[in-house]
């Protein structure tokens, strides 16, 4: 049987790895946009 603190550590680490997985996907997403707003502006003018 696991104990409270595998199960808290274990999710703790789960955690972090969200937020890092998170943080590159906004960090990845943001240049694209913008990359796009760029790009489309001067097609809407």
């Amino acid at each position: 049987m696991l104990s409270t603190k595998t199960i808290t550590n274990s999710l703790a680490i789960l955690g972090a790895v969200l937020i890092t997985l998170t943080a590159f996907q906004q960090a990845l997403t943001i240049p694209q946009t913008h990359a796009a707003t760029l790009i489309s502006a001067p097609a809407l003018a």
